[in-house]
């Protein structure tokens, strides 16, 4: 498998910082284990080392090809959709003639600047105030328009496959102005943060400038908006979910189990780059007389480590200044 260079050595970067803080003595500030650093640089050299010819051959094979040194270069994952129950689109179709909504729907794309246009190229304006429903499919094709999301569901290019990601937008003039990634028809996915992470991720590979677009939180976990309660055991218990899910422009973190103990938490977090193999990571909150200490533990990296890395480096700076500010710390015991 091919790695982008630059993202490998983005990586290593962040080793090598997590490792200063390590050796110097800090490893209160980084909560993890003392030989993580030089472990995990060593491998990040090796994908190099196996890789000399990175830049070229990122995404020179596709399914089917071979790699050119004769291995087989495994295609990016689809996006994760979510589907609507069987008896949920029967119901739609029986009350519903499609056929009146089919030229009042849009089926948008973008030019090199971001700027968003209909299937007959004019900007899209979606009247009378600029807001819309939209539904993204598995493939990324976007679907907006005068209709509500049950219809655009039936009228997205292949609907049995799914909604990959879901909302209602601003849009002016064919410029995204404001984006809130939540419905009602899928309510509870509204809530998961796979969703909208890989609805930024796709507009930003359509060249929209997310820095531009104003996102709704309504699906990022309290450490993500910097609106954590102070951090104990006690609250760790039950509010872990809600503290930690949370995406990015290309990942997503997620809670994949929660540990209690008398007076220590772990929680396990799953760290999954859009369209790509996922990593591990476990949160260890630990009540140690007065002090709360925390540090990361059960790392695994995965197959896609250099972009894995981007997501502990977020959750990382996400959660220290919240650590400080509780009064906690970060542990200086080295990861079982």
């Amino acid at each position: 498998m091919f790695y982008n260079r630059a993202a490998i050595e983005a990586w290593g970067r962040f080793l090598a910082h997590l490792s200063d803080r390590i050796e110097t003595g800090s490893a209160a500030a980084s909560g993890l284990p003392r030989n993580f650093g030089s472990r995990a640089e060593q491998n990040m050299h090796t994908l190099l080392g196996k890789d000399k010819g990175v830049e070229s051959n990122v995404g020179a094979t596709t399914k089917g090809q071979s790699a050119p040194n004769g291995t087989f270069e495994k295609p990016p994952r689809a996006y994760e959709v979510a589907q609507l129950r069987s008896a949920d689109r029967v119901s739609q179709s029986n009350s519903t003639d499609l056929s009146d909504w089919r030229d009042k729907v849009i089926y948008p794309h973008f030019d090199e600047s971001g700027r968003m246009y209909d299937q007959h190229n004019v900007p899209v304006n979606l009247e009378p105030s600029g807001w819309g429903d939209f539904l993204m499919n598995k493939n990324g094709k976007l679907i907006t328009g005068k209709g509500w999301h049950g219809i655009l569901y039936e009228l997205q290019e292949k609907p049995e496959l799914g909604s990959s990601g879901f909302g209602v937008w601003h849009v002016e003039d064919g410029w995204l102005r404001r984006v809130n990634p939540v419905c009602a028809t899928f309510y509870e996915q509204s809530y998961d943060p796979r969703f909208a992470a890989q609805l930024r991720y796709q507009l930003a590979k359509d060249g929209v400038d997310l820095r531009r677009v104003v996102f709704d939180t309504e699906s990022q976990g309290a450490i993500w908006k910097g609106e954590a309660a102070e951090l104990t055991v006690e609250r760790m218990r039950n509010d872990a979910q809600q503290v930690f899910r949370g995406y990015g422009d290309d990942f997503w973190v997620d809670v994949t189990e929660v540990a209690r103990r008398a007076d220590r938490v772990d929680v396990g977090l799953s760290l999954n780059p859009v369209r790509g193999e996922p990593g591990q990571v476990t949160v260890s909150v630990q009540r140690v007389g007065e002090l709360t200490t925390v540090r990361f533990m059960d790392l695994d990296m995965g197959a896609e480590p250099a972009r894995t890395s981007t997501a502990l480096r977020a959750l990382h700076e996400k959660m220290t200044p919240w650590i400080t500010e509780s009064g906690a710390s970060w542990s200086r015991d080295p990861m079982p």
